[in-house]
């Protein structure tokens, strides 16, 4: 079985792009190796689809990321790595 750490998501935080509002995801951390399952489930409104987007760097232009990083097989998510991963074919969101 090949746990090699596939996703690592260190102390991201998300809001909206207007300075001072409320973040709608504060501070998540968590790693996901390969062979492994995870599962986000929560109340209507709790940040699960803002936190799919923000995973495959595809955030509207109405919420930004305030603080944190997402590390994909290796590369940046958010930085100047994002290039290389293959919005869509090595990472996706599936849904709203």
């Amino acid at each position: 079985m090949d746990l090699s750490l596939i996703l690592e998501v260190d102390d991201l935080t998300v809001g909206s792009a207007t300075p001072g509002a409320a973040p709608i995801l504060d501070h998540i951390s968590f790693r996901l190796n390969t062979s492994e399952i995870f599962g986000i489930y929560g109340e209507s409104g709790a940040g699960k689809t803002v936190l799919s987007r923000a995973l495959a760097n595809w955030l509207p232009q109405s919420l930004a990321y305030r603080s944190g990083g997402v590390t994909f097989a290796g590369q940046d998510i958010l930085g100047a790595g994002a290039r290389e991963v293959r919005i869509g074919r090595d990472i996706a969101c599936i849904g709203s």
